[in-house]
């Protein structure tokens, strides 16, 4: 009961429910994800509000696991991530969350992706890069 009445009061609060999963459940999530790539970033579409989804899009530049093999580099692909506009608070937990600054500014995405190409375990092992 205790818990309830504390769950709904930080609701109530905050306006939104959180959770935080802990580490091994990302390394599972990272584990399960059927593609890990890397892909240069060549185009970065921003949400419309000021947190939202980005499209990165680019060619695939190294494959670190591709099940069901249907990536190749080269390929071009489009990949969809939590982003932010500059001033945008951030959420609670590991989230991939880039600014569009940073998305922009970087060179090399290495995410783990989904079978949609959404960024697998919240950003989890995800990284940009400039070279």
């Amino acid at each position: 009961m205790t818990y309830r009445l504390a769950l709904a009061l930080l609701i109530l609060w905050n306006g939104t429910a959180v959770a935080v999963l802990p580490p091994s459940a990302y390394e599972r999530q990272r584990d399960a994800a059927p593609f890990h790539v890397a892909m240069t970033i060549e185009k970065v579409s921003a949400p419309a509000a000021s947190r939202g989804t980005c499209q990165v899009s680019g060619p695939i530049t190294a494959l670190y696991r591709n099940r069901g093999r249907r990536l190749k580099v080269g390929q071009r692909i489009t990949v969809y991530l939590a982003c932010n506009r500059r001033g945008a608070q951030r959420r609670v937990g590991p989230s991939l969350g880039f600014n569009l600054r940073q998305l922009r500014l970087g060179r090399t995405l290495r995410a783990y992706l989904n079978r949609r190409f959404g960024v697998a375990a919240h950003g989890s092992g995800s990284k940009i890069t400039d070279n």
